[in-house]
């Protein structure tokens, strides 16, 4: 993984009016003893996140899962928002991180992951709450949806591993 750059943004009080191409919906999910998993996810990544709200490794109860999905249902955006954890040890105990963010292929270029940030800033802001967002400085499409959701640069990174073993690695900010 290359030089990472770091995107933050206050919350954003101003409610968001973007509106969704026709045809499809958005949810934004939240563990619950009825649901584990959102409808359509479940790979290994989402029980470890699942394990990691219910044993209070994260730093508060605001994990989240927000989707778009087609008018067939099918997932065609997804974005996670995770409190911090080990990985992010930047953050401060009630900010949120938006990662994993992927919009399907034949998907882009319709506005999906700016709408979802957007979103999620409103949905799960709050007056004392930060949102960070990682991205590769290579990531140019990535870059210009940050800046358009109104996020700043703050600051360039990079992640290191602990005791020599990646997955238990963390992302630090050398230049603030």
């Amino acid at each position: 993984m290359g030089d990472l750059l770091f995107f933050k943004s206050p919350v954003n009080s101003q409610l968001s009016d973007d509106v969704l191409p026709h045809g499809y919906r958005w949810e934004l999910w939240a563990p619950s003893p009825a649901s584990a998993f959102p409808e359509g996810l479940h790979r290994i990544q989402y029980l470890a996140w699942l394990i990691f709200h219910h044993f209070r490794i994260f730093a508060n109860r605001d994990y989240r899962i927000f989707m778009i999905r087609n008018a067939d249902g099918r997932i065609v955006h997804r974005s996670i928002v995770t409190p911090r954890y080990f990985r992010f040890p930047f953050m401060k105990t009630k900010d949120l991180q938006i990662g994993d963010v992927w919009t399907d292929p034949d998907q882009r270029g319709k506005g999906l992951a700016l709408f979802a940030i957007r979103k999620i800033l409103v949905a799960c802001g709050s007056a004392d709450r930060f949102f960070w967002y990682l991205v590769e400085q290579e990531n140019l499409s990535s870059i210009r949806v940050a800046e358009k959701a109104g996020l700043e640069l703050g600051g360039r990174g990079a992640k290191r591993s602990r005791f020599g073993i990646a997955l238990l690695g963390y992302y630090y900010i050398a230049q603030p």
